[in-house]
């Protein structure tokens, strides 16, 4: 009876996760709907892990182009940039640039986006392609991947923490969901880093303690900006805590450089 109990256990769980990637991303399954799933919040962390690693596998093939046509950098910072904005069918970076037009709703004129919109958008992109044309392909093939699964477990963080859990149309999460989205966040991370240091020769346990500190880093984005909104928004809906996720790139990336500075 155990036995079957697991099994339905694993088959609602893994009809659960089709949900998610149906939802969120373009990796829509046959039968599965569009509507929002519920419950088991950590799966968010199983969609984004998926998200990074298709992200890594095709910056790698770009990388590996790169040293046939000697050069190729500026192709691999856009594929960094828009690989993830496309399997989210556009929908992070929509949310963030429609939080930045709720945040100055008098410079916003009609249904389209407003001025400030724009400029998220733009500011965000422009900061992420100057690291990433900074640091060079083989690590951008690294960190890119790294930043995506770090930026769903601070909105899996930020979800934890909001405060009007209770309403139906926010995401919500529990602690049970973010010690999850740790787990999975780390393991993705270590398996990029992993695979990446293995190919071009600079594994180190420094690396792997690296990994820690980007998830951990992750978790304190997430709960700073959710605090943040607590404090300024009377209800946190779905846009908001959704929004976290392309909030918190810029910031993980600039404290993990600064952590990189330090422990590399």
């Amino acid at each position: 009876m155990s036995e079957e109990n697991t099994e339905t256990d694993r088959g609602t769980k893994g009809n659960l996760l089709e949900a998610y990637l149906g939802h969120y991303t373009i990796l829509k399954f046959s039968g599965t709907t569009d509507s929002e799933p519920t419950g088991n919040t950590y799966l968010l962390a199983v969609v984004g892990a998926i998200v990074a690693l298709v992200t890594f596998a095709l910056l790698f093939v770009t990388e590996l182009i790169e040293s046939v046509l000697d050069y190729c950098a500026p192709l691999e910072c856009l594929l960094a940039l828009g690989i993830p904005i496309v399997l989210y069918k556009f929908t992070t970076i929509g949310a963030m640039s429609r939080v930045a037009d709720r945040a100055f709703p008098s410079q916003r004129t009609g249904n389209g986006l407003g001025v400030a919109g724009v400029f998220a958008i733009v500011t965000s992109v422009l900061f992420l392609y100057g690291i990433y044309q900074m640091l060079g392909a083989v690590f951008i093939v690294l960190l890119a991947p790294i930043v995506e699964i770090c930026a769903v477990h601070a909105l899996i963080t930020a979800a934890v923490f909001r405060m009007d859990r209770s309403e139906s149309d926010g995401i919500s999460a529990d602690m049970t969901d973010l010690i999850k989205s740790f787990v999975i966040s780390l393991v993705t991370a270590i398996v990029v880093v992993s695979i990446t240091g293995l190919i071009y020769g600079f594994l180190d346990v420094k690396i792997i303690i690296l990994c820690v500190a980007a998830v951990a880093i992750a978790t304190a984005v997430g709960f700073i900006l959710i605090k943040v909104m607590n404090s300024k928004a009377e209800h946190l809906d779905n846009e908001l805590v959704f929004s976290i996720l392309e909030f918190s790139k810029p910031l993980v990336v600039i404290i993990i450089l600064a952590v990189c500075a330090v422990i590399l």
